[in-house]
């Protein structure tokens, strides 16, 4: 019950920094987050089993398979976010006339490490945590 009580607590800082910006929907672009979510399941995907992910995530096994995918995850996402951003720059400097602030090339540079780091470490860093503190306990 603490734990979802802090959780809440943390969330509301969150809506009360975006509520000082004119339009709060600015945070919210679909484009770096397909881009960061998709990057961290095929690339996890690629390296792990569909089963030890949901396995660990759902089901709450932690073993060693279980462990690696997580990681996996956590850091793929975080490559992701980079990527983002790197993409949403590359964009805004190309134009015809040379380097420009395109807004919305921008605002998916910023987003994409947001969305990465909100995920990575909000999402699945708990779990993973969770999941090794599990497999140390067992291992005792």
């Amino acid at each position: 019950m603490v734990r979802l009580v802090w959780g809440l607590l943390g969330l509301g800082c969150i809506l009360i920094a975006t509520a000082f910006v004119e339009t709060p929907s600015i945070y919210l672009d679909w484009r770096p987050a397909v881009l960061v979510i998709g990057v961290m399941v095929s690339f996890t995907f690629t390296r792990h089993s569909l089963d030890a992910v949901f396995r660990g995530i759902l089901h709450g096994v932690a073993d060693e398979g279980t462990i690696a995918a997580i990681r996996t995850m956590r850091s793929t996402t975080h490559a992701a976010g980079g990527l983002g951003l790197l993409m949403g720059l590359v964009a805004a400097m190309e134009t015809s006339q040379g380097p420009s602030l395109d807004g919305q090339a921008i605002q998916s540079a910023i987003l994409a490490p947001i969305y990465a780091v909100f995920v990575a470490e909000l999402l699945i860093a708990p779990i993973l945590h969770r999941r090794i503190a599990q497999q140390h306990l067992t291992n005792a």
